[in-house]
């Protein structure tokens, strides 16, 4: 087990590398994210791929398979042009900066697995995504609503097919320390959540995380094998406090309503664009619909900052939480710090990324609440 200190400081060579590792994985991430799929598509709609690999699908398989098929191309289309890059930021770059635990074999096999899932769950969404698109003036409200229903299935599923299907887990053993938790839960009225589990994140990488998932039946704590190696007990405590602010502020069904929200807006300015320029048929034809998936990645990026905002927002909201009910400001300073040096997270990243990109306020803005809120309260 890792040597633990109660109050942990900065390690500055990590505070150094931090910085180069944080800005090259966000380039990675733009690259991967929106670079290569706008130029992907720009390319084979351009070029008429797109509209012959439509007729193709349809004539094999008729009106409602050969839309599966052709969603089904697509998305391999777009896995072949991201795969260089997510094996080298999700492989090499990691072994790079010693994050990561993986040989290449198993991180061959988690890829695999986490492709199986997205072509799972991805193309039957896409799939009726794009027969909305082909048979419905109003595909954009009828997608929305269906969007909705799948996101609050997949929240729902996710830590009893996602997580088990991705990660080893086991039963929280800590006897003596589950009875703290337990007690956390109590006092701010939780007692419908009786599932903590450890995710084996240790035999992946060595990064840090601890979360609240699923919804309904299926809700767990979800605390990562290495927060508990590399942690106090009395920084997990934070760790989970936050976790249990969000749960408390409804954080999660407050997100998806915001996200459903946006979700309704961008389709609708995606439909005015379509029409505005690319086809003036009362119904979308099918090679679209990649360019439809285009337009929401370019939106999509432009909205970000309304998202990571109130994304932020709920964070701070988490962090205030843990403060007030754990009143342990030490622990909770110390845990950030911890964090960014294993995560190798920027601390103090750019006033313009962080507006952008990140979910998170950086670790120097939580510091400062922490420490403006042990000012306030003699803790």
């Amino acid at each position: 087990m890792a040597k633990r200190s109660a109050h942990y400081e900065y390690d500055p060579e990590k505070r150094r590398l931090a910085k180069i590792y944080s800005r090259q994985k966000l380039i990675m991430s733009i690259g991967n994210s929106i670079v290569i799929p706008l130029t992907a598509i720009a390319v084979l709609f351009l070029t008429g791929v797109f509209e012959r690999l439509a007729e193709y699908s349809l004539n094999a398989g008729g009106s409602i398979l050969g839309i599966i098929l052709f969603v089904f191309f697509v998305s391999a289309i777009f896995l072949i042009f991201e795969f260089p890059l997510k094996l080298y930021g999700g492989y090499f770059y990691e072994h790079k900066y010693k994050l990561s635990n993986h040989t290449l074999s198993a991180w061959f096999n988690d890829f695999f697995k986490e492709t199986l899932l997205e072509l799972v769950f991805a193309v039957p969404i896409g799939a009726i995504t794009a027969f909305l698109l082909v048979n419905f003036r109003y595909w954009w409200l009828y997608t929305s609503i269906v969007g909705i229903f799948f996101s609050l299935f997949i929240n729902f599923i996710y830590p009893v097919v996602f997580l088990p299907f991705l990660y080893k887990l086991k039963p929280y053993k800590d006897r003596s320390e589950l009875k703290n938790i337990i007690d956390i839960l109590k006092r701010v009225g939780v007692t419908n959540i009786k599932k903590i589990k450890v995710l084996i994140e240790s035999e992946k990488s060595k990064k840090v995380d601890a979360m609240f998932a699923g919804m309904g039946k299926t809700k767990s704590i979800i605390l990562y094998d290495n927060l508990l190696d590399k942690f106090t007990k009395k920084e997990v405590r934070t760790v989970i406090a936050h976790e249990l602010g969000h749960y408390v502020h409804k954080d999660i069904i407050k997100f998806e309503i915001f996200g459903a929200a946006q979700s309704v807006l961008l389709l609708y300015l995606t439909n005015l664009i379509i029409r505005n320029n690319f086809t003036a048929d009362e119904f979308i034809p099918l090679h679209i619909y990649p360019v439809v998936s285009g337009i929401l990645i370019v939106l999509g990026f432009l909205a970000m900052p309304l998202m990571m905002a109130y994304s932020r927002k709920q964070e701070a909201a988490a962090d205030k939480f843990a403060l007030d009910y754990i009143k342990d400001s030490s622990s909770q300073i110390s845990t950030e710090k911890k964090l960014c040096d294993i995560d190798l997270a920027d601390d103090k990243p750019n006033a313009f990324i962080e507006f952008w990109f990140h979910g998170h306020p950086c670790a120097e803005k939580r510091i400062k609440m922490a420490e403006q809120w042990a000012a306030e309260n003699n803790g």
